[in-house]
This record gives C-alpha cells, sequence and structure tokens, in this order.
C-alpha cells in the first residue's frame, strides 16, 4: 500500500493475506488513508 488512496464512499473490497486479521487491516488502512470511518463488515 505504497500508493495514496482515495474513496468518497462505499465499500473496498480486500483479498487479505495469510495471518492478517481484520483488525490488522483497518489498522493499515487507517493508517494510510488518516480516516477514522473505516471498519470491517463482518457477517456476509
Amino acid at each position: 500500500m505504497s500508493q495514496a488512496l482515495v474513496i468518497a464512499g462505499g465499500y473496498l473490497n480486500i483479498n487479505k493475506d495469510r495471518g492478517w486479521t481484520s483488525t490488522d487491516v483497518v489498522r493499515k488502512l487507517k493508517g494510510v488513508t488518516r480516516s477514522k470511518k473505516i471498519g470491517p463488515m463482518a457477517g456476509l
């Protein structure tokens, strides 16, 4: 995730690597985007 990521709204489907949890991905995205409104969609 070295490039800037801009999303105005909606969903971002991420195929995470083994060993990564949803929380790991959310933390990484929050750090990269500096957005507070990011979270996993559990229960689909």
